[in-house]
């Protein structure tokens, strides 16, 4: 072998031998041998060379490093995660967090009031069935205990809602719920999902609840009806009853007055022509 082919090509007292090679030439190679096994082109002299591959990681880390950005509005809060378990609460403005998989963000709306339906059917104090629909409005007002005091806040309320409603149509009678009594019946629900929902630490405040419907099921519905009916006809005609007596007993005491004037008079007079 002659002393100047080193297997390189490259003569012994080249200045440039012992240098470290050039870092985008490595690239250069990689990318050659990476189309190559993928099918493409082997990038001779006609070949475009790509970006350096720290530029193409830097590029990827920046884009990495936004999708950690974050706009929460005014009637919101941001829940930060940190592996699945609570970090911080943060207020409105535009955020930052430590992006997927470290760190996530649930967005919870603190202001807007949110409200559910529910019908019901019940037994009251006198053991009549009847079926009542009933609306809770609530807010999220603490975001933190929404997201991880219960497994599901809304399923916990709409049980919690139902219950108290049990609770305090059995202690009521069924004439009190029908007529007068929604008011007192809807404040008394109120203040009972709210005492409970604080117990569990769910995070939610009921505003308002309304009991919108209180009737009989379908299928006893047109005997309770007639039931009605004629408790509604004797109170008419108790009614009725006191009306005339009221007007025919007066005329009768002033008649009675009357005629024993009279006879006080008639008496006197006998009495004087006797005398």
């Amino acid at each position: 072998m002659a002393f100047n082919d080193q297997g390189n090509g490259k003569s012994p007292w080249d200045p440039n031998r012992n240098q470290p090679p050039d870092l985008d030439q490595i690239v250069n190679e990689w990318q050659k041998r990476f189309n190559q096994l993928f099918g493409g082109k082997s990038g001779g002299s006609t070949s475009r060379k790509g970006p350096p591959s720290y530029l193409l990681v830097l590029m990827a880390l920046f884009l990495w490093i936004l999708t950690g950005l974050y706009q929460v509005d005014d009637s919101e809060r941001g829940v930060v995660l940190r592996f699945g378990e609570y970090s911080q609460t943060t207020t409105p403005g535009l955020k930052w967090h430590i992006p997927w998989p470290i760190e996530s963000v649930e967005i919870v709306n603190v202001n807007v009031v949110n409200r559910f339906k529910q019908q019901t059917t019940m037994l009251t104090s006198d053991e009549n069935i009847i079926v009542v629909d009933l609306v809770v409005q609530y807010r999220k007002t603490n975001p933190t205990d929404y997201l991880f005091n219960v497994r599901d806040a809304e399923e916990t309320l709409s049980e919690v809602s139902e219950g108290a409603i049990r609770e305090v149509a059995g202690k009521t009678e069924l004439d009190f719920i029908l007529t007068e009594g929604r008011s007192e019946i809807s404040i008394q629900t109120q203040d009972l999902i709210q005492r409970t929902l604080d117990e569990y630490g769910t995070g939610i405040s009921i505003t308002k609840v309304n009991l919108q419907d209180a009737n009989f099921p379908l299928q006893v519905e047109d005997a309770v009806q007639d039931a009605i009916k004629a408790r509604e006809d004797k109170e008419r005609f108790a009614f009725e009853a006191e009306a005339y007596a009221n007007d025919i007993v007066p005329k009768a005491r002033g008649e009675a007055a009357r005629m024993v004037q009279e006879a006080e008079a008639y008496k006197a007079k006998v009495i004087a022509d006797s005398e």
